[in-house]
């Protein structure tokens, strides 16, 4: 061996015949040539597959930038909708317990959610306390069916949070557009129970606590509530039952009403002959027969679906001397159950119904209820159903200091019932 490195024996390249070779720009092919003995043929396939194995070292720096990218601080609200379906898919269902005021206008705006997911919404109807009672008996025996509430505000407060049935809702929330408050009614959010954190409110439209037979009397007849105990409307007033869980919402209204309270409930049951059913259709059907003039503690739209069909019955939602009332009644609410049976799901229903889409689809099919929502058309909803500008409404059903009276009402007028017999 040279200095060179190179081999001197005859049979090899000199040093003189490399330089020269270079010179002449064959040096790559002299350099093969010089490699070539040193390799052995079991050698070359190794050679060769140096740069594949080199290429998966480098591999995961590209996909790297792209995972980045599709991970923004802030997704858009139809990619989160899209994400969560693909979770809640494998799942195929959320069952949605409704109280029996929303159910039928609810309901139907269910289709829209199927179709747009591919995911079967089951909406469970009844009166909110027997839907309330059926879900408190499946979770005694360990049997966890619900995922959603959308009822009245009665029911899940006096029923299903002492029962620890309901989860805190926000976390639940996901999109921008739906956890902004300032795109919401007086830029905020609104909830149904005392601690602001189970039942989120989604709608609140000027409410009806009164109806009356449109050949029998007339919205100018009535200007004050105490016009009621007025000896002509006598034995000709049908009322919701006061001391049920459902039409707690109106009466707490009156019963906490700083110019109305405790003794005008009172003066009214005791005074006025008002009959009693505890059955809201049915007093309904009483008014438009002719039976009463004037329905009290009306709820859901029984009167308005009525009236759509002919008959001589319309509800009076315009303020009165006391001032007026938006409710959220038994269709603007909205809850998530602990231990829901399609987790998944259950989430993004929430979502997609807090959001625009599912707000504007809400109100196409139940056109009474305002959307809390202010960055929406309103125009589904009759003129008379919409919160208007200026005038100071009492939201009781957002008020805590009247959601915690609302056992201290019941037990009054059940006494004040006791009194009647």
């Amino acid at each position: 061996m040279s200095a060179d490195g190179l081999r001197s024996d005859p049979g090899t390249v000199t040093r003189r015949r490399f330089l020269t070779a270079l010179a002449l720009g064959g040096g790559a092919t002299l350099l093969a040539a010089c490699a070539a003995p040193a390799a052995t043929p079991t050698q070359a396939p190794k050679a060769a597959e140096a740069p594949a194995q080199a290429a998966p070292a480098t591999a995961p720096a590209k996909p790297a930038e792209p995972a980045a990218a599709s991970a923004p601080a802030k997704p858009a609200p139809a990619a989160d909708l899209d994400g969560l379906a693909q979770l809640a898919k494998p799942e195929g269902e959320v069952v949605i317990f409704l109280g029996r005021s929303g159910s039928r206008q609810l309901k139907e705006s269910f289709s829209v959610f199927e179709k747009r997911f591919g995911i079967k919404a089951t909406g469970v109807v009844g009166s909110g306390s027997e839907n309330a009672e059926k879900v408190i008996a499946e979770r005694d025996t360990g049997l966890f069916t619900a995922d959603v509430w959308m009822g009245g505000l009665t029911t899940i407060n006096t029923r299903l949070l002492p029962k620890g049935a309901l989860d805190p809702i926000e976390s639940q929330l996901v999109l921008p557009e739906v956890k902004d408050p300032s795109l919401w009614w007086q830029r905020r959010h609104w909830w149904g129970d005392p601690e602001k954190k189970v039942v989120f409110l989604f709608a609140a439209s000027p409410s009806s606590i009164l109806a009356f037979n449109t050949t029998l009397a007339k919205e100018d007849d009535i200007e004050s509530w105490w016009d009621l105990l007025e000896p002509k409307w006598r034995g000709k007033i049908v009322s919701r039952d006061p001391t049920q869980a459902g039409s707690g919402g109106a009466t707490s209204y009156m019963y906490t009403h700083p110019k109305l309270g405790p003794e005008f409930l009172r003066r009214l049951f005791t005074e006025a002959d008002v009959t009693v059913t505890r059955d809201a259709r049915q007093g309904a059907e009483w008014l438009a027969l002719g039976k009463y003039s004037l329905y009290i503690l009306n709820a859901g739209n029984d009167v308005q679906e009525l009236r759509d069909q002919g008959m001589p019955v319309d509800d009076m939602v315009k303020p009165v001397k006391e001032g007026a009332r938006v409710s959220s009644g038994g269709s603007g609410t909205i809850s998530v159950f602990n231990r829901p049976a399609h987790p998944n799901a259950a989430k993004l229903f929430v979502n997609w119904w807090l959001s625009k889409e599912g707000q504007l689809t809400a109100m196409k099919f139940n056109n009474l209820d305002d959307s809390l929502r202010e960055d929406i058309s309103k125009e589904d909803v009759p003129p008379k159903y919409r919160r208007q500008t200026g005038v100071e409404y009492g939201f009781t059903d957002s008020e805590p200091e009247v959601l915690a009276r609302e056992g201290e009402m019941l037990d009054f007028m059940k006494k004040v019932f006791e009194s009647r017999r």
